[in-house]
């Protein structure tokens, strides 16, 4: 039988921004493309349109290295009409990308009806490589689709200047382009990963900023498991003393999906939760079997909380009823389910529709 190899690293560059361009997606526009920013009326909130983008790109979205978002939008001119913006990650330079954009395009406002803006943000590290349209000429007639793109490659030398003073958004762009041309060593990716983490204690970046940057960073650079091991070990030295350490890494990525703003509102109550049920253990021994059970039921606060906060800020007249069936809801994988519609509909009907029965969970 042939021996196994050991897997290489995973760079997750599409988990990695479609978690970042989720979280982040007002602070991302104000930072590539500020212009488009400040016409938005951020005021009245922002919807993902998954289930729409998925139809629309069947067929051309490429297997990987791609990330692609609808976004409905209001404007701050008080337009009637909701616009709807395209923004499509692309990690490697692919000759179809033009086209996708024309294609996507199209099918949206044929769905729509409404006008149509598709912003790229590209991320390969092709200097030469900066596409910005799509179309065709000949006996005077023709057609043409144009989009925007912010690259990432033209962008950094103000990326390194705004990430050494610690803007959060830049330094995360600074960890992707980092990534170009490291080889595939297991060792030489740990030792980096290490070297990175440790940067962000010694800089002296805020907790919630550090638990940001540590998921961005996670979804990344998916080390084997004995590198993510130690890696994870060395992690709990460096935070020794500091909440992040009662955190697994898929409690951080669960809570750091809603963002700073939502998360620095769960702090205290976590932080509150946890020192009421350790200060109750009094032998190393009642620790260990005591750890699991209040791990759980931290998580599932932290989930409840999380989903409530999230829907009261998206739907400022969420249903006391609603809320009531959400709190019933035990199992934290249900809860976790629940966080994802929340984030994807974009009513309550469409919430409660999916809301599954707690007694089920």
């Amino acid at each position: 039988m042939p021996r196994r190899t050991r897997p290489e690293v995973k760079l997750d560059y599409d988990a990695a921004w479609k978690w970042l361009i989720t979280t982040f997606l007002r602070l991302l526009m104000e930072l590539l493309y500020p212009d488009v920013a400040a016409d938005i009326a951020w005021e009245r909130g922002f919807t993902f349109l998954e289930e729409e983008m998925n139809q629309v790109s069947r067929g051309l979205r490429p297997r990987k290295g791609a990330v692609d978002k609808l976004v409905q939008f209001w404007l701050r001119d008080g337009a009637a009409v909701v616009v709807l913006v395209h923004i499509e990650f692309q990690a490697q330079k692919q000759e179809l990308f033009p086209l996708r954009m024309r294609v996507y395009q199209s099918r949206i406002f044929d769905k729509h009806r409404v006008e149509v803006y598709s912003l790229g943000i590209l991320g390969d590290d092709d200097p030469n490589w900066r596409p910005t349209e799509h179309g065709w000429e000949r006996w005077g007639m023709g057609t043409l689709v144009r989009f925007r793109v912010a690259k990432l490659l033209d962008l950094e030398r103000d990326l390194r200047e705004s990430a050494g003073k610690g803007d959060l958004l830049a330094t995360m762009f600074c960890f992707h382009l980092d990534t170009f041309g490291r080889g595939s060593r297991a060792a030489d990716w740990l030792t980096w990963k290490l070297q990175v983490t440790r940067g962000l204690y010694d800089r002296g970046f805020a907790r919630d900023q550090i638990d940001d940057l540590m998921v961005f960073l996670d979804w990344l650079v998916v080390l084997p498991p004995p590198e993510a091991q130690q890696y994870e070990a060395e992690v709990h030295e460096m935070s020794k003393g500091k909440l992040e350490e009662l955190y697994s890494p898929w409690e951080r990525k669960v809570v750091a999906r809603l963002g700073p703003q939502l998360r620095e509102e769960l702090t205290p109550l976590v932080r509150d939760e946890v020192t009421q049920q350790v200060t109750q253990q009094v032998t190393q021994q009642v620790t260990q079997q005591v750890t699991t059970e209040v791990t759980q039921e931290v998580t599932r606060q932290v989930l409840a909380q999380t989903l409530l906060m999230l829907l009261r800020q998206k739907f400022p007249h969420f249903p006391q009823a609603l809320e009531a069936r959400v709190e019933a809801v035990q199992a934290p994988e249900a809860l976790n389910a629940l966080l994802l519609t929340a984030m994807r509909v974009g009513s309550t009907a469409d919430f409660e529709k999916e809301l599954t029965d707690p007694a089920a969970g």
